[in-house]
């Protein structure tokens, strides 16, 4: 679910681990590390994650859902 949500923000790329070999993992790291664009979405995540009260806005919700 979150590779999902990773690769819809444009931050990264899924790798299927049941059907990828090493070489394929590299590929994919690879490719995210050479391709700005994937920096910039992970920058813009950065930033709305801050907005939103990062960590502790987090945690926060979490334990509003596991304490009654």
């Amino acid at each position: 679910m979150i590779a999902e949500q990773v690769t819809r923000a444009g931050a990264g790329t899924r790798v299927r681990f049941g059907r990828v070999n090493a070489a394929g993992v590299a590929a994919a790291v690879s490719s995210v590390l050479d391709d700005p664009a994937f920096r910039q979405a992970a920058m813009a995540l950065q930033t709305e994650f801050a907005a939103a009260g990062g960590v502790n806005a987090a945690a926060a919700q979490v334990e509003k859902i596991l304490v009654p």
